[in-house]
């Protein structure tokens, strides 16, 4: 029991990398440029996660940040969830 409460090297959960992208995002945008695995990197190396999250969960987490239009510009507005590609 013990060793489970001084484990801190668990790897990051989807939503904190989520959430990690979206603030590391706001200010620098031009990361979202950057692969993956150097993304994950950044965001443990600037403190925004404890410790560097799995490059597959990285790449899940730009996806849906650029379909909520986080980072696509009028991308996610024109093709997500609208079929007659109208702004919404």
């Amino acid at each position: 029991m013990e060793a489970r409460k001084g484990s801190v090297s668990e790897a990051p959960s989807y939503e904190n990398i989520l959430h990690a992208l979206r603030v590391r995002l706001a200010g620098a945008p031009q990361l979202k440029d950057q692969p993956a695995r150097d993304i994950g990197h950044d965001l443990m190396v600037n403190g925004y996660l404890a410790t560097e999250p799995d490059p597959a969960l990285v790449r899940r987490a730009l996806l849906e940040i650029k379909e909520e239009g986080g980072g696509c510009g009028s991308y996610s507005a024109r093709t997500a969830g609208n079929p007659d590609g109208a702004a919404a």
